[in-house]
């Protein structure tokens, strides 16, 4: 079964035949210590259609201990598909509000092939990374929302 178009037989590689509704529970993972989400603040929602996977939230951060290094945003509903050539690599719209005065630089976040997490990067000036972890403090919260490729 599924959403036929221009009377497409059901086994043909175009019929859409995947939807899908639901939330998602957020957990952060960081290089080192750790960055605790609000229990009340750690869903966000997805749809799936074929393959693509369309998400959305904001978590808020209830407590912090000395986090530094990587920050991952884990816990996305499917993960990212595998396509040729890294043509599956997504940046979604992320952004870090109320964080420590010393980010000085928008952020990222990136799914990879096989993955189920964002990896969220500080941007500084002309595309130079830093790790995110240690700009967030309690009551800092991470938004996202964007698309990515799951696999069939």
């Amino acid at each position: 079964g599924g959403l036929k178009l221009d009377g497409l037989n059901s086994s043909d590689v175009n019929t859409l035949d995947d939807y899908e509704e639901g939330t998602w529970t957020g957990t952060c993972v960081t290089g080192s210590g750790s960055i605790t989400l609000n229990t009340s603040y750690d869903d966000g929602g997805y749809v799936k259609i074929g393959r693509a996977v369309f998400i959305s939230g904001s978590f808020a951060i209830s407590a912090i201990s000395s986090p530094s290094g990587t920050l991952q945003l884990h816990g996305l509903p499917f993960p990212c598909g595998d396509l040729a050539v890294n043509a599956e690599r997504a940046i979604l719209n992320t952004a870090l509000f109320f964080t420590s005065s010393d980010m000085n630089g928008p952020a990222q976040g990136q799914i990879a092939a096989g993955n189920s997490y964002l990896a969220i990067d500080n941007l500084n000036g002309r595309a130079a990374r830093q790790d995110a972890a240690a700009f967030m403090d309690t009551g800092s919260s991470i938004n996202v929302g964007g698309w990515y490729y799951a696999n069939a």
